[in-house]
């Protein structure tokens, strides 16, 4: 029963390091050519992680037909109301 606690005091550790990431992020779409600029949240270990965080942005605008043509930064803090306004429809869709 001892390991069991332990185990257990272990999982929940690692799932507390789990952070919510605002990406803020530019893409594209082909026929008709379309811009947007986006902010998406992801949960993420490190938001530093940009190579995590592509692969995560790219799977999520693909099924849509979007692709990811970079991330324009990522972080902890909420966005700003401007930038909630720039993103407009795109604030949080994907």
């Amino acid at each position: 029963m001892k390991y069991v606690y332990s185990l257990l005091l272990v999982l929940i550790a690692g799932t507390a390091s789990a952070q919510s990431c605002f990406v803020h992020y530019k893409a594209k779409q082909g026929d008709p050519f379309k811009l947007h600029y986006g902010v998406m949240n992801v949960t993420t270990d490190d938001c530093s992680a940009l190579t995590d965080i592509t692969a995560t942005a790219t799977a999520r605008l693909s099924p849509s037909g979007w692709t990811l043509l970079n991330v324009v930064k990522a972080n902890t803090m909420t966005p700003s109301a401007e930038e909630i306004s720039n993103a407009g429809d795109f604030y949080l869709r994907f």
